[in-house]
């Protein structure tokens, strides 16, 4: 029984210390593998940290963006007030609750989108044909078309 215990002490004795040596002297190929492991990690890291500069970077932009969109608005909106079909339009809606974003405005026609202030939905949509001056308003729910004629 005491031969056995020994014996197995010493196979145990045996696979720890080879292990320890193989571990600590290595093989050179696991070595290159390893360092090769550690740079690519390295390359990672400064992607990570390249790819959180680049995205701070764009939060910049996005910011300057989204400012900017707000001074066109405010011009937009100045804008619009000047235009002939803006008294038609302030006399069918009540303009306090609405903001305006003209969509689309080319030598042939006008297109202003009105917009709920309070949850930004849409509902009415002006269409001025600068040809020959027919101004449409239209309501997106229930009523449709709410004015059809010529202004100028």
């Amino acid at each position: 029984m005491t031969k056995r215990i020994i014996l197995l002490l010493g196979c145990i004795l045996v696979l720890t210390a080879c292990g320890k040596s193989h571990q600590e002297t290595g093989n050179p190929e696991n070595n290159e593998h390893d360092s090769q492991s550690s740079k690519q990690a390295d390359q990672h890291d400064e992607d990570t940290n390249t790819d959180e500069e680049s995205v701070g970077d764009a939060g910049d932009k996005i910011d300057d963006t989204a400012e900017e969109m707000q001074d066109e608005q405010k011009g937009n909106m100045e804008d619009v007030t000047k235009m002939p079909e803006y008294k038609i339009i302030k006399g069918q809606v009540v303009m306090d609750d609405y903001r305006l974003n003209v969509v689309e405005d080319n030598r042939h026609k006008r297109v202003i989108i009105l917009q709920n202030k309070d949850n930004h939905r849409k509902e009415y949509k002006s269409i001025f044909m600068k040809e020959d001056g027919r101004l449409k308003l239209i309501q997106f729910n229930s009523n449709g078309l709410i004015y059809d004629k010529t202004i100028q």
